[in-house]
């Protein structure tokens, strides 16, 4: 399972408040995700694999950028 976990130096303004709540939101979804693949095939499983490491690769790459 991937789980993001951050820790938030300095002061939580509009824009680090909204970055934590969409951390919190792919977290979501992802944990969905994972317990979604056990009840699908090879093929759809691969898939679903694919678009977590999207997801994976998009918040890490946001999170960066908050550096």
């Amino acid at each position: 399972m991937v789980i993001f976990n951050m820790a938030w130096g300095g002061s939580l303004n509009e824009n680090g408040s909204k970055h934590i709540r969409m951390l919190r939101q792919a977290e979501k979804i992802i944990e969905f995700l994972e317990i979604l693949k056990d009840d699908l095939d090879f093929e759809e499983r691969a898939n679903l694999s694919k678009t977590i490491e999207i997801i994976t690769d998009y918040v890490l790459k946001i999170s960066d950028k908050k550096k």
